[in-house]
């Protein structure tokens, strides 16, 4: 693909084929369209076998994200693929290495024949690169190459060894310093300086020992190879001067090529890295790393980091400010599912990102992986990862390789964010100027930055847009991906796992009173009631005065507490939840519509409730002959419900009452009796009256009336 894009004439240029081919940028229809209405620059015609070259910035944002799409930064992938254009097969060089013989008629291994081959061929790729750059330059009146080798010698790093086993040097300097000696010296440069080097070795292992100590030592740092060598032939006289033993040892050095062939030699090389450059470099190129399968299946694994905002924002003092976030992602569709904006990443942002992740995937991931930064201790601590999780992994500190979502944010980063004109740049690692702030603009702009809630409201429209962006893989929205994907060992989220997650259990036990539940936290007061739908629960409280419960509550949600009960044998036990207590305005001027019938239906469940009581109280009084009224007596109205207590009826009266009645039945039925007889009526008759008669009068589900 690195053959349809390329520099020409310092544009970045775009195969316009290409583009409507195998690209499947565009159609052909659109591609002429644009081209004809000059929407495109077309720096380059087609003619006969010559393809047509469009310049990329020239072209319609839609279509450069088309293009990032599918290959990624697009001036990147050039930088990393302009040498493999260039990169061809020499045969006379080939030969050389082949026909190549030692004093004793040795031949040079096959490994050094490959390594020194493709030394070759990324030597003549670098100097046909170099001699493009300078006419390039020449042309716009550049008479330097600054930064040319930097750019030069990152492409030479990027290439696949498995493919190019080069052993060509990374710094530009050297390399630079290698492309001259191989332009006098030849293919034979590589032989001298790398297989032949052990039989021409000038340094013994008590000067290589010495060497490489100067060369790691921070306390007096060497600056570079020169230096080192004059360092090293001063040394080298005073040691001669100070015993003649020392003359056969301590030589001196003609070149510095010498010591960097010791330097970089097998073994060597990893000893020194990391105390001049610094561990985790030197972990980064020498140690083993994992090739590592990513999830199949959503909520498999959840990555959780913190990172910068790449906005610059204007504070309530006007000036230049910037946001962290503390974002969890679904590694297997890099869908970002929880989130919290903070200044520093802490245990709070942590607890909230965590909070939403678990409400967008409605059930709790198999493993979480994070670091050891900001909040994570705490989280550990209050054992909160190993409830969200079954497995909780702490990732390797200071290693980007191993959190997929360092990866994800640079993505997000460089097809997003950047779109913005307040965009930060990444980090002050990004070595690709397009990578970087216009701080220029900034400034010139800082009156015209949003403000906070601006600068948030723009990260989340990005935020949702990387969502809704095809994953590189699948081709997929990320969002569709997760929502189609089921993870069947995933544990359904329930209240009691929010609870248990988010709740933190109050120090003491709390009172239940008629005027609700209370506590202080940091000596603030809050007090809550249980509700029935809207209203408060009257019942209930009456119920359960008095009563202690354990309360759990959401430091960073105090509008509910959780009542959990002891249990013999299970520990706690889940009973309700109790919310926010309303406040109402006592005065009547103050009081709003709602506030006043809401006063109304409080006080008709209040009544209800005495009444309820009142009655439920003396059936049983009157059950164990306890009433006042069955012993001449009379019970006290409810004050502020009845004026006055109406008469009790109790048990006994009403069954002497139900005596009348029945006697007042017989004579009846003893009419209806004599009546039917008389006009002829038979048994049948006589049975149904008395039927009546028993259901008009009942008795404990007894028959009174029958035939004697």
């Amino acid at each position: 693909m690195f053959d349809m894009i390329q520099w020409i004439d310092n544009m970045l240029c775009v195969q316009g084929g290409w583009l409507y081919g195998d690209g499947g940028i565009m159609s052909e229809s659109c591609y002429k369209k644009l081209a004809q209405r000059r929407n495109i620059n077309i720096h380059q015609r087609a003619c006969r076998n010559r393809p047509a070259w469009v310049v990329y910035e020239s072209m319609p944002e839609r279509f450069k994200e088309a293009i990032e799409s599918k290959i990624g930064d697009i001036y990147q992938y050039v930088k990393e693929n302009e040498l493999l254009k260039y990169i061809r097969e020499d045969q006379k060089a080939l030969k050389i290495f082949r026909d190549y013989r030692f004093g004793d008629d040795r031949k040079l291994p096959d490994e050094a024949i490959l390594e020194y081959y493709s030394n070759v061929k990324v030597m003549n790729a670098v100097h046909e690169v170099v001699n493009v750059r300078r006419q390039m330059r020449r042309k716009l009146g550049k008479k330097t190459m600054a930064n040319v080798w930097e750019e030069i010698a990152e492409s030479v790093k990027r290439l696949d060894k498995h493919k190019i086993p080069h052993s060509l040097p990374e710094n530009p300097r050297r390399l630079k310093e290698k492309l001259s000696d191989y332009l006098k010296e030849g293919p034979e440069l590589f032989i001298h300086g790398g297989f032949c080097n052990k039989n021409k070795e000038k340094l013994n292992d008590e000067v290589k020992l010495w060497v490489l100590a100067q060369w790691a030592n921070n306390i007096e740092r060497i600056t570079s190879e020169e230096h080192l060598l004059s360092v090293y032939n001063e040394h080298a006289r005073e040691m001669r001067k100070a015993s003649r033993e020392n003359e056969k040892i301590w030589r001196e050095v003609k070149s510095a090529k010498t010591l960097h062939n010791f330097l970089y030699s097998d073994g060597i090389q990893s000893l020194w890295w990391g105390a001049r450059y610094g561990e985790l470099k030197a972990r980064e190129k020498f140690v083993y790393q994992h090739s590592t399968l990513l999830p199949t299946m959503r909520d498999s694994l959840w990555y959780s980091d913190g990172t910068k905002v790449n906005y610059y924002y204007r504070d309530q003092n006007g000036n230049i400010a910037t946001l962290s976030v503390y974002e969890v992602m679904d590694v297997y569709s890099e869908m970002f599912i929880g989130y919290a904006f903070c200044q520093h990443e802490d245990y709070t942002a942590q607890r909230t990102a965590f909070r939403m992740a678990l409400r967008t995937a409605g059930e709790k991931p198999y493993q979480v992986s994070f670091d050891n930064q900001g909040g994570h201790k705490k989280l550990e601590t209050t054992s909160f990862l190993g409830k969200l999780a079954r497995i909780a992994v702490k990732t390797q500190p200071y290693n980007g390789k191993s959190k997929t979502i360092e990866s994800a944010f640079g993505r997000f980063q460089k097809q997003f964010l950047k779109k913005d004109p307040c965009f930060t740049g990444q980090n002050i690692t990004a070595k690709d100027k397009e990578s970087r702030a216009n701080m220029e603009y900034i400034l010139a702009n800082k009156e015209n930055l949003p403000d906070l809630e601006e600068v948030k409201a723009l990260y989340l429209k990005r935020r949702e847009e990387w969502n809704s962006a095809p994953h590189p893989k699948t081709g997929k929205a990320r969002s569709e991906m997760y929502r189609e994907s089921r993870n069947p060992e995933a544990v359904a989220l329930t209240g009691e796992d929010m609870r248990e997650l988010f709740c933190t259990e109050h120090e003491s036990k709390i009172r239940v009173t008629a005027y609700g539940l209370s506590f202080e936290v940091e000596k603030r007061k809050y007090t809550y009631m249980v509700y029935n739908g809207d209203m408060p629960d009257v019942d209930w409280i009456a119920d359960h005065v008095d009563r202690r419960y354990t309360g759990k509550y959401d430091p960073d949600d105090m509008s509910e507490l959780h009542l959990y009960e002891e249990t013999p044998s299970r520990g706690l036990r889940y009973v309700t939840t109790a919310f926010t207590k309303v406040d109402i305005h006592r005065g009547k001027q103050e009081q709003e519509e709602w506030e006043a019938s809401y006063i109304r239906s409080i006080e008709d469940k209040k009544k209800a409730l005495r009444l309820r009581k009142r009655d439920e109280i003396e059936e049983i009084l009157e059950k164990h002959n306890l009433l006042p009224e069955q012993h001449g007596l009379n019970s006290p109205a409810l004050k502020g419900i009845e004026t006055s207590r109406p008469a009790k009826k109790t048990e006994v009266i009403k069954t002497r009452e139900r005596r009348k009645q029945r006697t007042k039945g017989i004579a009846e039925i003893q009419k209806e009796i004599s009546n039917v007889v008389a006009i002829g009526g038979g048994d049948d008759e006589i049975d149904e009256i008395l039927d009546k008669l028993n259901e008009r009068y009942p008795l404990e589900d007894k028959k009174i009336y029958s035939r004697i």
